[in-house]
């Protein structure tokens, strides 16, 4: 079933540098950057049509400058 798998991970983890994490987002697909906005992990989203929006939205606001890195990010 698609979308069904769940991962478990265990460990401890520490938050990268301010730095690091902004170099490490702009070096990701801008797609993958846009994305990020549209829909903050574990978020509750209305349906696809909302994503699809908000897709279109951001990626013509940020049509000729780059995607800025979410503070939650």
């Amino acid at each position: 079933q698609p979308g069904a798998a769940q991962v478990r991970i265990e460990g401890s983890v520490k938050r990268l540098p301010e730095e690091e994490s902004e170099r490490y987002f702009h070096s990701r697909p801008r797609g993958s950057q846009i994305g990020a906005l549209v829909s903050r992990q574990s978020s509750v989203i209305p349906d696809r049509e909302f994503l699809r929006k908000k897709s279109a939205e951001l990626e013509e606001r940020y049509r000729d400058t780059a995607v800025p890195r979410p503070d939650y990010w």
